[in-house]
């Protein structure tokens, strides 16, 4: 889960930078972390973890595919809180409602540019 909340972070300030081509990689490295549990088959005690991936993960990382896809970055702060309330959402099914995210307040990543090259 790090992994993908560590891509969430890059897609967050590739989308609010302006750089649709570095949001799309990112929502792609975000999709495929996603992919690795939902195949998994992972079951933690009785919850369906992969399960529940499929349905709250894997839905909404293709949704903004397709937002991305056909409206750019239009919206992005709005499409970026609807995936994270699905990871919210997922958290609440699996009895782990105290992992609650957010849009980052600040990056970490400050040896990267995510503003786009002129």
């Amino acid at each position: 889960m790090g992994r993908i909340q560590s891509h969430a972070r890059k897609l967050w300030a590739a989308g609010t930078a302006g750089n649709l081509p570095l949001a799309e990689f990112y929502r792609h490295e975000l999709k495929e972390e996603m992919e690795a549990v939902a195949d998994g088959n992972i079951i933690d005690g009785t919850v369906p973890v992969s399960t529940y991936m499929k349905t709250y993960g894997i839905t909404a990382i293709d949704a903004l595919k397709q937002q991305l896809k056909d409206d750019g970055l239009k919206d992005f702060g709005n499409r970026y809180a609807a995936l994270i309330s699905n990871c919210n959402s997922c958290h609440t099914a699996t009895g782990h409602p105290y992992l609650v995210m957010q849009a980052p307040t600040s990056m970490p990543f400050d040896d990267q540019v995510f503003a786009p090259a002129h």
